[in-house]
């Protein structure tokens, strides 16, 4: 038995054996129901926490699992601490009153298709684990103003607006997204971030827009690098073919006033900010030999 007030603890391991369907616990008088979805354990795939409306309950650990749904936590009036991370959740509840008290919350490792997570009103929110869970924006953050930690390496994050130095955030880690300069700099200027504690290098591969482009012989080539359109001492290495090609202060690189075939390949630009020798990256853009136009004998037609 457990007693109220203690903490719950659903962590699930291939290591614990569980062989029944669903893990029971209980605590006098409330019953917690969880189906347990490991692969070759159940002859019916569970993916979803089924009753939760217990009080006392203040921490939640369900890692590794393959939770789908967990709409059925806003029950836990107490909670304050959440672990969910290693699942296969794709949306997280609105806020609602029953999660006033939440400080912690984990969602690393998780699917949620691109999509934007909204965590507004989430006010206590203090730590922040997103990491590696294929989301393209977070919303909410504006309203953290306790956020000490925040971590959402590993996504499609293009854009950090909400986010504000609120002099409590410590640790901040924004690597593999695919953020430019704007934004990393922007989070550079934040008092409270400790030294080492900032961690936006490397990034993603920044994506243009017109990536393939057809040689024309004879026609000039230009490649422009897209962002950050307000940053200045910018520097910038060219490369085609994975093989530097010029050095220059300009966002433009005019590759040939007269296209030949000596100028096909892949090519992509290194920025660097001041005398950072960290840099972000851009492209690739394609230039390609046009296609020939098969004939077509009209008298078949």
């Amino acid at each position: 038995m457990l007693k109220r007030g203690l903490i719950l603890l659903l962590v699930f391991s291939t290591t614990l054996g569980i062989s029944q369907d669903y893990v029971k616990v209980e605590d006098h008088n409330f019953a917690h129901y969880l189906c347990n979805s490991f692969t070759g354990l159940m002859t019916q795939n569970c993916d979803s926490l089924i009753t939760l409306n217990v009080t006392g309950i203040d921490t939640i650990r369900a890692t590794n699992n393959s939770i789908l749904n967990i709409d059925e936590f806003i029950y836990l009036t107490d909670i304050n601490f959440a672990d969910f991370s290693s699942n296969n959740i794709s949306k997280f509840p609105s806020y609602s009153a029953a999660f006033m008290n939440l400080n912690t919350l984990n969602l690393s490792h998780n699917d949620f298709h691109n999509e934007t997570l909204d965590l507004t009103g989430y006010i206590n929110m203090q730590t922040l684990i997103v990491d590696s869970s294929d989301i393209s924006a977070i919303e909410g953050l504006d309203s953290m103003k306790n956020l000490e930690k925040l971590d959402i390496s590993g996504n499609n994050i293009t854009k950090i607006q909400s986010l504000k130095d609120t002099n409590t955030l410590t640790e901040l880690d924004v690597r593999y997204n695919f953020l430019s300069f704007e934004y990393i700099n922007y989070l550079n200027t934040f008092s409270s971030l400790k030294e080492n504690k900032y961690l936006w290098y490397p990034q993603k591969m920044l994506p243009v827009q017109d990536s393939i482009i057809y040689l024309s012989t004879g026609k000039s080539i230009i490649l422009s690098y897209p962002y950050d359109s307000n940053i200045v001492n910018l520097s910038f290495v060219w490369y085609k073919n994975n093989s530097p090609i010029a050095t220059t202060s300009s966002r433009e690189l005019i590759v040939t006033n007269n296209a030949q075939d000596t100028d096909l390949g892949t090519y992509y630009v290194k920025i660097f900010y001041g005398l950072d020798t960290n840099y972000i990256t851009c492209g690739n853009w394609h230039i390609k030999k046009c296609e020939p136009i098969t004939s077509v004998d009209v008298s078949q037609v």
